[in-house]
């Protein structure tokens, strides 16, 4: 309970991810996410961690997408990612890892699953929107309303902008908790997908597309 309310009542800082928290920010997405990539579940868990990571930081300096970090009492507790619909200039970017040294650490055939999966995340959407492309909180900290508060910002954010009316996001069949949430917060339903090859990969078959509008 009294962890509950430092989470609710402690102001959060949110700002751009810095490359000094680069290693914690993959902490967090490879809890997040490494159950998606269960075709290298033979890959030796320290080389596992290590090859996603790279694969995660390659993104980092795409022309479409914003990384964020949020930080509660001075420690990181979450990290988001934005894609727009149109290229934005950022004023720091990191360098992109070579591909060539992920392979190398991976090994060709890996290498090959592993960029396959995180292809089947880009999603470039219309140019009025903003697409959460990802959302990791702490394992340790699930459920204490940090995804609440962090939306919260995002939507308000993204509201300040003229150029956007909506925001989006993916959420798969199997998780209920996180479409219970947007739906509370008002996303509905555009679409709703299968894909076989998700199927293959990750063992997911169902995607909903949700959307909320922002308020003008």
């Amino acid at each position: 309970m009294m962890m509950n309310s430092m989470v609710n009542n402690e102001p959060f800082v949110i700002e751009p991810l810095e490359e000094a928290n680069i290693d914690s920010a993959n902490t967090l997405f490879y809890e997040a996410f490494s159950s998606k990539f269960k075709t290298i579940s033979d890959m030796p868990e320290a080389q596992r961690q290590g090859v996603l990571s790279l694969f995660w930081q390659r993104g980092l300096s795409d022309p479409y997408d914003r990384h964020f970090q949020v930080k509660l009492n001075g420690k990181l507790v979450a990290v988001y990612g934005i894609t727009y619909g149109v290229k934005r200039i950022q004023e720091q970017v990191p360098t992109p890892v070579p591909l060539i040294q992920i392979l190398r650490k991976a090994g060709f055939f890996r290498f090959m699953k592993i960029r396959r999966i995180f292809q089947l995340f880009v999603h470039k959407p219309r140019a009025d929107t903003a697409y959460l492309s990802y959302l990791c909180v702490d394992n340790k900290l699930r459920g204490m309303g940090i995804g609440n508060r962090v939306l919260d910002h995002i939507e308000t954010q993204a509201a300040a902008d003229p150029k956007l009316t909506r925001i989006s996001l993916y959420v798969s069949d199997l998780n209920t908790k996180a479409r219970e949430l947007y739906l509370r917060r008002g996303y509905i339903d555009e679409k709703y997908e299968t894909s076989r090859t998700t199927l293959r990969y990750m063992d997911i078959y169902g995607w909903h597309y949700m959307v909320k509008e922002l308020a003008s």
